[in-house]
């Protein structure tokens, strides 16, 4: 846990958050679909010509992984005990070579949790942005958040 935790009673709807950008090179598409998704418009510049896309492009595996390092490193103070899921996952806009991601959300939806007295739901909206500010993919992310000391010594 993090020197300043952030609790469920410190979140709010509509808190939102930023993070810093994280550029997608070349080396990292080819290498990350070599292990994880290896078609062929994520391996080659050829097999992204011969493709729907024209080019070679970033896995939306890929793309997953880079917005969840994102979010980790913008509030590591989290006090996140699980990840319930999400939903709405959507892949809008082709991540290239070159491109620069950004991760925005915003608390949508906070409940108690009704088996776990100890922790609440919190339900961000998340959008992860290029450079040009379009969103290349979206979902809500669920996690269960400890409320606080006093909660779980209690």
């Amino acid at each position: 846990m993090s020197a300043n935790p952030i609790y469920y009673d410190d979140l709010h709807i509509g808190r939102r958050v930023e993070t810093a950008w994280h550029e997608m090179t070349r080396e990292a598409i080819i290498a990350f679909a070599r292990d994880f998704d290896p078609q062929p418009f994520h391996l080659t510049d050829e097999g992204g010509k011969a493709s729907a896309f024209g080019r070679l492009v970033a896995s939306g595996l890929h793309t997953f992984a880079v917005f969840n390092k994102l979010r980790l490193a913008t509030e590591p103070g989290l006090a996140i005990t699980a990840g319930l899921g999400f939903d709405k996952l959507r892949f809008m806009v082709p991540v290239d070579p070159g491109d620069r991601l950004q991760v925005r959300g915003e608390v949508f939806e906070k409940r108690l949790s009704g088996s776990k007295p100890d922790r609440g739901v919190v339900g961000w909206k998340y959008q992860s942005v290029n450079q040009r500010g379009e969103p290349v993919m979206g979902l809500e992310f669920f996690l269960m958040i400890a409320k606080g000391p006093e909660a779980m010594a209690g």
